[in-house]
């Protein structure tokens, strides 16, 4: 039994993760501690305006001459602005292409709610997964999005995950946060508040809340932040631990992420769907590791599905180009079936992982996939030419979380999806 659905239904943003990997990384950086003090000093810029407007800065009285929310530090004869205390954000990238673009994402827009906000100025930094797929994930990266994450511009293996040199980096971090909070019964836990846990910008605002009174402390106690060097973090360093952001982020900087993800097609395009093919991507998750991602509830449309209820709408002799990351000979039972049923199937093989992310976000007529594909959600995403979309997804019911469905359904109703007619097929099996 299939249930489509138009512009409403939603999913928890998942991608190809390899189980070992993020439990590695669950028990190294999102734990979350338990019965700490989380109460700070509210100090530093946080000054008390009593009704003469007056504060006192290094108890000096300043009487305010503008309103209360322009406030203005005076020393001897000179006048400033408050400036926004200098901090690096560490983005854990994990994953393959979708992943890395979306923790990428997030970095971005953790740096713009801060800077919005006027208290932090980030910069961000990158943390490799350290596997050989991550390597060449990140050079693809700067292969085909070279207007900013090119080699001259960014380095995004910075550090390696399981590297001595990132343990050292981390050991000091929370040397420094403990000496900071010396007056805590665990001091060490301190260092967990420079961890960006969330993914709405209400979470966010609320860790930058703690980040900031880490810094005020720091400078009550005139503990100098080390700035970044070529080698390690400022210290103390924000932490971004792989997370993807929220549809609600998406659509509030959908525009800032569109500029900073500029496809460098003359790098990175080879073969582009004719103007009249549906494309159908198959994401493979029955091929790369059945076992992790059945274990996970991921799996992929068997070929009746696909051809006979998924593309029933295709009449005989329209055009279909399959794409995968695996070869014809894996998926050939597809194409099979759906040439049985009078479709005129090609299969688009002989090309590289981001050559067919823009095959697919170049698409025209149609794009059909997985929804847990987080390389195909993010080229469609970035898509300028597609004008139909349809996603479908085939977890059992009995392993969807209650929030899958409307997540889903607040995804395809995104900024993204305002000029697209957007379909989720939902396999309730």
């Amino acid at each position: 039994m299939i249930i489509p659905v138009v512009k409403r239904v939603g999913l928890v943003l998942l991608g190809s993760i390899q189980l070992c990997v993020f439990l590695r990384f669950y028990l190294l950086f999102n734990s979350t501690y338990m019965g700490t003090n989380r109460q700070m000093n509210n100090i530093g810029n946080r000054h008390t305006i009593n009704e003469k407007g007056t504060i006192k800065v290094k108890d000096k009285a300043i009487t305010l001459d503008a309103t209360v929310d322009q406030i203005v530090k005076k020393v001897g004869n000179k006048t400033q602005e408050n400036q926004p205390a200098k901090m690096d954000l560490v983005i854990y990238l994990g994953g393959e292409l979708g992943n890395h673009m979306l923790q990428i994402a997030m970095g971005r827009i953790i740096q713009l709610v801060a800077m919005e906000d006027g208290r932090l100025q980030f910069t961000v930094r990158y943390l490799s997964q350290g596997l050989t797929k991550s390597e060449r994930t990140c050079k693809e990266l700067q292969k085909c999005f070279s207007a900013h994450f090119s080699e001259e511009k960014v380095n995004l293996m910075e550090w390696n995950i399981s590297s001595i040199e990132w343990k050292q980096i981390l050991d000091n971090q929370e040397r420094y946060m403990s000496d900071i909070f010396h007056d805590w019964a665990e001091p060490a836990q301190a260092a967990r508040l420079l961890h960006i846990n969330g993914t709405t910008i209400e979470s966010i605002r609320a860790s930058l809340d703690e980040i900031y009174d880490i810094s005020s402390r720091i400078e009550q106690q005139k503990t100098k932040i080390t700035m970044q060097n070529a080698a390690i973090p400022s210290i103390p360093f924000a932490f971004s631990s792989g997370l993807f952001p929220s549809i609600s982020l998406i659509n509030t900087y959908y525009k800032e992420l569109r500029e900073l993800f500029i496809f460098n097609e003359s790098n990175c395009c080879h073969e582009i769907p004719e103007e009249d093919e549906t494309v159908l991507h198959i994401r493979g998750f029955d091929i790369e590791s059945p076992q992790i991602f059945k274990s996970l509830g991921f799996r992929d449309l068997n070929v009746n599905q696909a051809a006979n209820e998924l593309l029933r709408h295709l009449n005989k002799g329209e055009k279909v180009a399959m794409i995968s990351r695996f070869e014809e000979k894996d998926l050939k039972n597809y194409k099979v079936v759906l040439q049985e049923r009078g479709l005129t199937v090609r299969f688009i093989s002989n090309q590289t992982g981001p050559e067919d992310f823009c095959f697919l976000k170049s698409a025209r007529k149609e794009v059909v996939g997985d929804f847990y594909s987080t390389f195909f959600r993010v080229a469609v995403l970035l898509s300028d030419t597609v004008k139909n979309v349809t996603f479908y997804i085939n977890k059992p019911k009995k392993r969807r979380n209650e929030r899958e469905l409307p997540y889903a359904n607040e995804f395809i109703q995104g900024a993204w999806a305002l000029e697209k007619n957007v379909t989720i097929v939902v396999f309730d099996n």
